[in-house]
C-alpha cells in the first residue's frame, strides 16, 4: 500500500494471502509454540506477552487484561497443534513438520493448554 500522491507516509506491505479472524495473539503464539525451541520459549514468552499487552493498552485496548491475554495465548498454542499436522497433510517434508509438532507439543504440555478443554 502506498501513500496518496502529495502526502507523507511510508509504503506498507500487507500479506493478504494469510489473513484471517482468530485470537488476537495467534501469530505471536505461532512463533513461540511452533518456531521456538522450548528453552527459548520459556525465556522469552512472558516478556513478549507483557510487551504485547502493554502495546494493546497504549493503543487504547484497555478492557483486555494480562491474564486474559495469557489465556488467549494458551488457546492459540493449543490450536496450533493443527499447524504441523496441516503441513504433514500437504505432504511437506518431515524435516519441516516433525520438529514443529515436537515444539508445539512441549508448549501445550508446559502451559497445561489441555486444561482449557475441560
Amino acid at each position: 500500500m502506498l501513500p496518496r500522491d502529495g502526502t507523507a507516509g511510508t509504503p506498507k506491505l500487507i500479506d493478504w494471502d494469510g489473513w484471517h479472524l482468530r485470537v488476537g495473539v495467534w501469530n505471536l503464539a505461532c512463533m513461540m509454540a511452533v518456531q521456538w525451541d522450548p528453552g527459548v520459549r520459556r525465556r522469552f514468552e512472558q516478556p513478549f506477552l507483557d510487551r504485547y499487552c502493554a502495546t494493546l493498552s497504549v493503543s487504547g485496548l484497555t478492557d483486555h487484561s494480562r491474564d486474559a491475554l495469557q489465556e488467549d495465548s494458551r488457546l492459540a498454542m493449543l490450536l496450533h497443534m493443527c499447524t504441523p499436522l496441516a503441513r504433514f497433510a500437504k505432504s511437506m517434508s518431515a524435516y519441516v513438520w516433525w520438529p514443529q509438532l515436537t515444539r508445539v507439543q512441549h508448549a501445550v504440555e508446559d502451559l497445561r493448554c489441555l486444561d482449557l478443554l475441560v
